[in-house]
């Protein structure tokens, strides 16, 4: 099928449905998992994420909001406002990665997210937040020691 199909009733397919442009759904899409592409193979210009300074920046700005969608107001949501999203990014990456999670849709106009790609942001932030309690254990450790050091000082000078 080439073109559009448009229909008031259900479509249902069995087998794979395969497309070279975008599927689009103005409702809610179901279904038991979504995989994203993620082989090596497909890559490059891997690198790791190490923007500890600039990353802290970004979930500074980061603003999460409930809402509701103009068209349903029965459902309430989470998530983040894209133009908002768009401008936090600018603080780690150029322009190019923020597009890959916020771009604009050019037949609607609209802004849209790609939350998958915020995964690896977050796993990213965890990372760091993980070596920061670390460290922070590792400096309650040692004054702990050199307050029973002086403690035991103390003691002895009585």
């Amino acid at each position: 099928v080439k073109g559009d199909i448009k229909t008031t009733k259900a479509l249902t397919v069995k087998g794979d449905i395969k497309t070279t442009g975008n599927l689009t759904a103005d409702e809610n899409v179901y279904g038991r998992a979504f995989y994203a592409n993620s082989d090596r193979e497909l890559k490059t210009n891997i690198e790791n994420i190490n923007l500890d300074s600039n990353l802290d920046k970004f979930y500074q700005q980061l603003q999460p909001v409930k809402f509701n969608f103009k068209t349903d107001l029965n459902a309430q949501h989470f998530g983040f406002i894209a133009q908002d999203l768009k401008e936090a990014l600018s603080i780690i990456s150029t322009d190019n990665a923020a597009y890959s999670i916020v771009n604009k849709d050019d037949k609607t106009g609209y802004y849209r997210v790609n939350y998958n790609e915020m995964v690896a942001l977050n796993a990213a932030q965890i990372k760091n937040i993980m070596n920061y309690i670390k460290d922070l254990q590792s400096q309650y450790e040692s004054l702990k020691l050199k307050y029973k050091e002086l403690e035991e000082k103390i003691n002895e000078n009585r």
